[in-house]
């Protein structure tokens, strides 16, 4: 039976926007020769304009299990239930420890969809597209799992106390001992979740990109120009740590942050800049088509995942291959999935320790040195055009999905 003829259904609970893994990952599958939907839930209407541009040039098919801006009043109605239905759940787990798995969001609809829906392969990513795989697909021949993060062990603890995190770490080891296959960003994640639960070996599919349109990084000049980004500017990413420190560094650094932020929260970190908050600079949210030739204006990218939350320690997230790939430096915080990469090519940036007391003056010898820098820039980008890029990553992925169906059609 030929790719063509096979159908596979991708569940995931974030906008195509908030989930770039998924939306290389469908687009491959497609244009592999299969026939795929990816299957989520419209929650988060900002988010909407910017899976606009996502779906135009998508090869896939969307299918949304719950839209709360359909023009459907019954829709609309069955969006408000379910969020009534979240917060109730959110309670029961937070007061009484109750097993609830609608804490983690719309659920039934997910469930609904994946059992109504003809397909030959499911592969499920996020929590809650997890769960609700699990429990709609007895058969776990049909079923693969994508963990872009290790789920249960993702979060800051004031999100723990109101979700059921026994669920969701018997999902976790469900997956690794049942499911068909099983996927995740870096090999250090793969090998904590094998040592936590057993089962087969999650295979590494890296958070790269497509190699983009750039050639030899320009040369790199003073004042350096550091960024960092995310769809939301917020705590628990290591921003205040790295503002403390690069506040007090003397020179004319700048420091743009690429998201959005709440008043507060930017109040906050320009507060703890002090004298340097005039060169704290704040960038507002891009498309996804308009990020990459966005970051490419700057000179190092800074990646301050913590190592406090084993997930963060352990995965690679989408930022230091971005950077790479748009020919910036990086600085990283030492966790286990960054140091995997730096060390392929070490003079593709600098893994700093904010408790090494010698960091502050490490900093300042990488600010104020632009030969350096430059040569940085320039083997990230090689480090990305001859490892980490997605058409070669992809390959990985098809090759995974290909041995999955020859097994189960021999």
């Amino acid at each position: 039976m030929t790719s063509s003829r096979k159908k596979i259904l991708i569940v995931t609970s974030a906008h195509l926007c908030r989930n770039p893994r998924v939306v290389k990952e469908a687009n491959a599958l497609a244009l592999a020769g299969y026939n795929v939907t990816v299957v989520t839930n419209s929650t988060h209407a900002p988010s909407l304009i910017h899976d606009a541009p996502i779906l135009d040039s998508a090869h896939f098919k969307l299918d949304l299990a719950l839209n709360l801006f359909s023009s459907n009043p019954f829709h609309r109605l069955s969006g408000l239930y379910s969020r009534a239905i979240t917060r109730l759940a959110r309670f029961l787990v937070s007061k009484f420890k109750a097993p609830i798995a609608e804490a983690l969001g719309p659920i039934r609809q997910l469930n609904r969809k994946i059992r109504d829906s003809d397909f030959d392969l499911c592969i499920a990513h996020t929590e809650l597209g997890l769960l609700a795989a699990l429990s709609a697909l007895p058969d776990r021949t049909r079923l693969a799992v994508d963990f872009e993060d290790w789920y249960s062990e993702d979060l800051l603890p004031e999100h723990r106390s109101y979700l059921p995190m026994n669920l969701i770490r018997q999902a976790e080891s469900t997956a690794l001992n049942q499911a068909t296959f099983v996927l995740c960003p870096s090999m250090a994640m793969a090998k904590a979740l094998n040592k936590e639960y057993g089962g087969t070996a999650p295979i590494v599919i890296e958070n790269t990109f497509p190699l983009q349109a750039i050639s030899t990084p320009t040369k790199s000049t003073q004042p350096t120009s550091l960024l960092w980004f995310s769809q939301t500017i917020g705590p628990g990413r290591g921003l205040e740590s790295f503002i403390r420190l690069w506040k007090e560094i003397p020179g004319d650094s700048t420091l743009t942050l690429l998201g959005s932020a709440s008043p507060e929260y930017r109040n906050m970190l320009e507060c703890e800049a002090e004298e340097a908050r005039n060169r704290l600079l704040f960038h507002p949210l891009v498309s996804t088509e308009e990020l990459p030739n966005t970051i490419a204006n700057y000179d190092i990218g800074l990646a301050l995942e913590t190592n406090s939350i084993p997930s963060r320690d352990l995965t690679i997230t989408n930022k230091l291959f971005q950077y790479m790939n748009a020919g910036l430096a990086v600085i990283c915080t030492p966790t286990q999935g960054q140091q995997e990469v730096l060390q392929q090519m070490p003079e593709a940036g600098w893994i700093l320790d904010w408790n090494d007391p010698d960091t502050p003056s490490r900093l300042k010898g990488i600010l104020d040195d632009a030969e350096s820098i430059h040569r940085a820039r320039i083997a990230a980008r090689t480090l990305v055009e001859t490892t980490y890029h997605w058409e070669s990553t992809q390959k990985k992925l098809l090759h995974c999905v290909e041995q999955c169906f020859e097994t189960s059609h021999p």
